[in-house]
């Protein structure tokens, strides 16, 4: 049996992600698919890279992962086929493997004489041979040119300046809780043990503590924990935060710390 992981933003039953995993199953016949992005929004390239780094350990070895996000081969972007931890990867070298795996134990770029003749759709008329020669033969080598690094995308990642951490919201989970793309080591390090203040999408909206637990809160009341995987995310105790503040993916997170030195030595938690 082989597990095929498709992270797409075309709707489950869409016309489009019939036929792909058709051409899957005509090309892998013992494939079992597993559809991680059935609410993914469209062309949304760091929640994608959110759900796959978050998520492809917990897959078992040699799973193959598709990427329809931004699957369009370009002279810049060409399409790649990646080995980590074991596991394989097919997309686009648009930046989201960067973001979602660092590193590549292996790198190859497809040669694109394969599919220069096609390039519209690429999860249709390509991606399911390189799954099959990945199912049979592992690592392609053959198919293309081996490669060192992957494509880095910095405009997706926060951005520190003077005494401030900017981010923003990369996922809005089941509960309308808002996850951003600012992580507790990064936070720390530029925080230095600081007093600070959050401030999410409108000066209305201030945090300037860090919650260890939800229920540390009253309901209903804004909070920030550092969640299970060490991002910053903001919630409402037992309340839809991302609904009750309006906000979206995208949206503006700006962490600011203050000079003075702190009088204990975790004047922020609780």
């Amino acid at each position: 049996m082989q597990i095929i992981a498709l992270i797409t933003d075309r709707p489950k039953n869409d016309f489009y992600s019939s036929a792909v995993k058709g051409r899957l199953l005509s090309a892998v016949a013992d494939a079992q698919f597993f559809e991680i992005s059935e609410r993914m929004p469209m062309h949304q390239v760091e929640t994608a890279a959110f759900m796959l780094k978050y998520l492809y350990m917990n897959f078992p070895e040699n799973t193959i992962f598709i990427i329809g996000i931004k699957s369009e081969a370009t002279n810049d972007h060409p399409i790649v086929i990646i080995e980590k931890n074991k596991r394989f990867f097919i997309g686009a070298d648009s930046g989201l493997f960067s973001l979602a795996l660092d590193y590549a134990d292996k790198l190859l770029v497809v040669n694109p004489e394969l599919y220069r003749t096609n390039t519209m759709f690429l999860e249709l008329s390509l991606f399911p041979e390189l799954a099959a020669a990945i199912s049979s033969t592992g690592f392609p080598e053959h198919l293309g040119t081996a490669a060192k690094t992957l494509n880095k995308c910095s405009q997706f990642l926060p951005v520190v300046e003077n005494n401030a951490i900017s981010g923003k919201i990369i996922y809005i989970d089941a509960y309308k809780n808002a996850i951003t793309n600012i992580d507790k080591k990064l936070f720390e390090e530029t925080g230095k043990g600081r007093r600070f203040e959050i401030t999410i999408q409108t000066n209305r909206n201030k945090i300037t503590t860090i919650n260890t637990s939800y229920s540390q809160s009253s309901l209903g009341d804004l909070l920030a924990i550092f969640n299970h995987i060490n991002l910053l995310e903001i919630a409402t105790y037992e309340s839809p935060a991302a609904e009750l503040l309006s906000l979206n993916l995208s949206s503006a997170v700006r962490v600011l710390f203050f000079n003075e030195v702190p009088k204990t030595d975790n004047p922020n938690l609780f």
